[in-house]
């Protein structure tokens, strides 16, 4: 793959240059490739058939809601091919031309913290999840969609991602020095989303992450930072041909992920995760091991005319 990160160090810069906010009001969107590889692991750690999503989208800052902190965000579906174990490829027009919107923040600041700490801001951030339920509701049960819902949440995941490692100042201190970061670990994410029974869930582990330094990507400059959760745990249940399912297990994962300094929003980030779950309710099954690898990198940023 092409337009890798070049890292640099530099861990004498003062820890308010480092700090990046939201500055998008000069870019009309950003264009971006992911690539999902699934893996599934049989009994011997060989690999049991790997299957792969492409897509490309576009990242369309909305405004900021009322204060820089917070930056509304759409992301718009333009391509979307899967890769069976078989290598037959599938174009998912069933899913391009969608749409869905989320939120960013960041509270680095004094200022932003208490801007966070509104009701109002709250209920604003917490609300992000209506457009996802109303675009699951249009897609049907499937397989499928299980790998689409994937796709959805590492976006906004990743983004999500870069918003909590840029509210948490200490990890400037020292470069490669690993923190905790409170606000991501034991988290609780609601995964129902008009796909799977209320009460799906996912809960994270321990999150932490470390500042590696600054690097170039497509010749913009940007805030690299490595992270880590150990031990998340999911619970799901849903219903597909007439079955009714239940799967739960843990997650494992890790990765790099780079902020651009010019607009405060995602600039590349690789992630591999290993997945452990069982198909029951009583865990009495060996457990499936899924490894995952996902990539996201920015193609270009498109400054309003």
């Amino acid at each position: 793959m092409e337009n890798n990160i070049d890292i640099y160090y530099n861990e004498n810069m003062n820890s308010s240059k480092k700090i990046v906010n939201f500055s998008t009001e000069k870019l009309e969107h950003a264009s971006y490739d992911y690539v999902m590889i699934m893996n599934n692991l049989n009994r011997e750690g060989g690999s049991g058939g790997i299957h792969q999503l492409a897509s490309s989208y576009k990242f369309t800052p909305a405004g900021k809601s009322g204060h820089p902190c917070v930056l509304d965000a759409v992301y718009n579906i333009d391509h979307m091919e899967y890769t069976s174990k078989d290598k037959r490829k599938i174009n998912w027009s069933f899913f391009e031309k969608k749409k869905f919107s989320s939120v960013l923040f960041n509270s680095s600041t004094e200022e932003n913290r208490k801007y966070l700490s509104r009701d109002s801001t709250k209920e604003l951030i917490g609300s992000q999840w209506s457009s996802i339920n109303s675009l699951f509701s249009t897609l049907p049960k499937l397989p499928v969609t299980g790998i689409v819902h994937a796709f959805v949440y590492d976006l906004i995941g990743m983004d999500q991602t870069i918003s909590h490692i840029l509210s948490c100042l200490p990890i400037y201190e020292n470069a490669g020095m690993q923190v905790c970061i409170k606000s991501l670990s034991d988290a609780k994410c609601d995964l129902s989303v008009e796909l799977y029974d209320r009460g799906t869930n996912y809960n994270n582990g321990t999150f932490y992450a470390s500042y590696l330094g600054d690097g170039m990507y497509m010749g913009r400059e940007q805030r690299v930072f490595e992270f880590m959760c150990d031990k998340a745990d999911f619970n799901a249940g849903y219903s597909i041909k007439a079955a009714e399912m239940n799967k739960s297990g843990y997650s494992y994962y890790s990765g790099t992920i780079s902020v651009d300094v010019i607009t405060g929003i995602l600039g590349y980030c690789r992630m591999n995760e290993m997945i452990f779950s069982n198909s029951d309710s009583t865990k009495e099954k060996s457990a499936g091991v899924l490894k995952r690898f996902v990539d996201i990198r920015a193609t270009e940023y498109t400054d309003k005319m």
